[in-house]
């Protein structure tokens, strides 16, 4: 589980060990609250992807809140457990990612 919005680390916190209390799954990070990463809404929803394109920058904003705040490598891990064939995949991708 990832938390989003988080206040701070002492929530960030509050909410892990809540998270560990009464899931089954280990929470995995906390991105904090931060008004530049609010995705377009209307009243009734978010906008689909074809009403509210996000910009370059805006992808590049998540992407760093993301890597900042989430254990990747234990979500990779959980993920490829359950789904071993995947693993070379991941693999290959992090080695280009690195060059």
């Amino acid at each position: 589980m990832i938390a989003n919005r988080v206040g701070g680390s002492t929530h960030a916190r509050w909410v892990a060990d809540a998270i560990r209390a009464v899931c089954d799954a280990p929470p995995l990070g906390a991105v904090s609250h931060d008004a530049a990463l609010t995705l377009p809404e209307r009243h009734l929803g978010l906008l689909t992807a074809a009403e509210g394109v996000l910009t370059t920058a805006q992808r590049e904003r998540l992407r760093h809140a993301v890597e900042r705040a989430v254990a990747l490598l234990s979500y990779a891990h959980l993920h490829f457990a359950s789904n071993p064939r995947l693993a070379p995949t991941f693999a290959d991708a992090c080695a280009e990612s690195r060059r």
